[in-house]
């Protein structure tokens, strides 16, 4: 592995004092330094060091087709330079509109990840099998079946036990 450079020492000494990670375990931070991702190919994302990670989280379940894909980057930029992002939330967008119209409304069954995040919409929280999300939000898709997440211990799905 390549040694990290004076610049990549600096952003990770920087990030160490100065970032404060979502469910980051800071003391292990401190005792073992911040690694530093600086880029993705596929699944996986390498740090400043070189190191190759799986990115098992697909970016926060945001790159689930992999990172590098040059394709989507060229229809970002271009959907970007028209209109970068707006919710359908009271209006309509014809990206939007055009994606909505050549849907597979024979395909009826969704499969949701349990003990995962979907959305706050009600919608989105009814798909969700995690039980303080099912008492707030409505069963408006009974078709929905939670699909176990991958694990070599079941019992450890989502958080480590005490």
């Amino acid at each position: 592995m390549p040694s990290p450079t004076s610049s990549s020492s600096d952003l990770i000494a920087l990030g160490q004092r100065h970032l404060w990670g979502h469910f980051t375990n800071l003391s292990a931070v401190q005792r073992q330094g911040l690694p530093v991702i600086v880029r993705g190919d596929g699944p996986h994302v390498f740090d400043a060091d070189g190191k190759r990670y799986l990115d098992g989280l697909s970016g926060l379940f945001t790159v689930n087709i992999g990172h590098g894909r040059t394709e989507l980057a060229a229809a970002a930029e271009k959907q970007s330079r028209e209109l970068a992002y707006f919710p359908l939330w009271s209006f309509g967008h014809e990206p939007g509109i055009r994606l909505a119209a050549i849907g597979q409304p024979e395909r009826r069954k969704v499969i949701s990840r349990d003990y995962a995040y979907h959305g706050t919409t009600l919608g989105a929280l009814s798909m969700s099998s995690a039980a303080t999300t099912r008492t707030t939000a409505p069963p408006w898709a009974p078709s929905a079946s939670p699909a176990s997440p991958p694990s070599a211990n079941p019992s450890n799905h989502c958080f480590p036990g005490p």
